[in-house]
């Protein structure tokens, strides 16, 4: 590593998803992507919530939400509306993983503004891929703020 990649500050992501192994596969692959992360993890869209208020509250800058479709107490769909209704995070990026081959419900997340999608399982490549892009957009509505 150049001492340039150990200055830069490391980015906050939060993984949502119920089963563990997910949460856990998603962090692996992050590693991949050639930046440093502070992963914050929580279990479905309540618990998510609670994490994004405590974040906002330490003023950290979350980089992006990586979030399952499919969970308990509040899925991804429900998580995404409620985070486009907070202030300071309407434009965050969020990657939805979804098993659901459900067009209505990939449409239903492209109108809340969905950043991308990825169907499971994935490779370690496309979440590599989906995730520079989100990072990348993410950049791109920071300049317009």
């Amino acid at each position: 590593m150049n001492a340039q990649n150990n200055t830069k500050k490391a980015r906050e992501i939060l993984v949502v998803d119920d089963e563990s192994q997910i949460r856990e596969a998603v962090t692996k692959d992050l590693a991949l992507v050639g930046e440093t992360f502070n992963i914050h993890q929580a279990v479905d869209g309540v618990e998510a919530l609670q994490v994004l208020k405590l974040l906002q509250q330490q003023k950290l800058d979350l980089a992006m939400v990586i979030t399952d479709m499919e969970m308990p107490n509040m899925n991804g769909i429900e998580l995404l509306a409620e985070i486009r209704k907070t202030h300071g995070l309407t434009k965050l990026p969020i990657l939805m993983l979804t098993s659901v081959n459900d067009k209505s419900r990939v449409i239903e997340a492209i109108s809340l503004n969905v950043t991308n999608y990825l169907i499971k399982p994935w490779t370690a490549y496309d979440l590599v891929d989906k995730v520079a892009f989100c990072l990348k957009k993410g950049e791109e509505s920071k300049k317009f703020i």
